[in-house]
């Protein structure tokens, strides 16, 4: 582990992601031999920040080389990662860093080294037209739950008005075999297309049918805070305060209608009803408290 950290910190120092309170030499040294001292010297690593390689050596092949390498062969993740980011920043317009990346999002044996791969695709090439398609195929084939977010975050972010590209991001929201992927791509997309009338339905679809009631919340919490006077919102709270199996969404709704229609004759019988008639006594102390003295 200790080793790790040393590797990682001399990567860390010669690419500016050292502290950024520390002072910037007047000269970076040179590179030969930097890695070495540093590795030595874990204390100089973390005190010492100099030129980021993308700023102080840019224009030198070698470095480059050393990156790309230290990318795909460092034995430890961290190493590649910070590694990856570099390539990704300092070596933008070089034609094979594309394909680096994308094989890094797809081939690192470490999570974090394919989430931060898949990003800097996102961010850098949006309009190239293998980016959709590679994000698609990440997002359902990754193993990771966090890569797979983070891959559908991307495919929101750019592509929400693609129609296909939405109309995949809403299967991945009810076929993902996560409940926090799931729970996501749910909030992602109502943030995505808030004025689109068919949202409001496939929200209130979500919040009732979704097997994890996680997910079922992050949908109905999206329909109150988008929709709060709809009469499809109204509705659903109003089914999912009697019929949801899981006691935090009921009490949930109940608190949702209690807040947005606490003068409607038909929310203040809903919550007498329910501080009588819940199965559980949490509920039922939460309708009583939220019905008319």
């Amino acid at each position: 582990m200790l080793a790790a950290t040393v590797r990682a910190a001399g990567l860390l120092a010669q690419i500016k992601i050292v502290d950024k309170a520390c002072r910037v030499p007047a000269e970076p040294p040179p590179l030969a031999g930097l890695h070495d001292h540093l590795a030595g010297d874990l204390n100089a690593a973390l005190q010492w920040e100099p030129v980021a390689v993308a700023e102080g050596w840019q224009d030198d092949p070698h470095v480059h080389a050393w990156l790309r390498d230290r990318a795909v062969r460092d034995l430890h993740g961290n190493v590649r990662l910070v590694a990856t980011r570099e390539v990704a920043h300092g070596w933008a317009d070089d034609p094979r860093t594309l394909g680096l990346l994308r094989d890094r999002g797809i081939r690192d044996p470490d999570f974090p080294v394919r989430k931060a791969a898949i990003r800097a695709v996102a961010d850098g090439w949006p309009d190239d037209p293998r980016t959709l398609e590679f994000l698609r195929a990440r997002a359902t084939n990754d193993r990771e739950e966090a890569v797979r977010r983070e891959a559908l975050r991307a495919v929101a972010e750019g592509w929400r008005d693609d129609p296909k590209a939405f109309a995949w991001l809403r299967s991945r929201a009810v076929n993902d075999r996560d409940d926090f992927v799931r729970w996501e791509t749910v909030r992602a997309v109502a943030a995505a297309r808030p004025d689109d009338p068919q949202t409001l339905a496939w929200l209130c679809d979500r919040a009732a049918d979704d097997a994890h009631w996680r997910v079922r919340q992050g949908a109905m919490r999206a329909t109150t805070d988008g929709w709060p006077d709809d009469p499809q919102t109204l509705a659903l709270l109003r089914d999912r305060a009697v019929n949801d199996p899981d006691l935090t969404m009921r009490r949930d709704a109940l608190e949702a209608l209690a807040a947005a229609h606490p003068a409607d004759p038909d929310t203040q019988s809903l919550l007498r009803d329910r501080a009588v008639n819940d199965p559980v006594r949490s509920v039922r102390e939460a309708a009583s408290k939220l019905s008319p003295e």
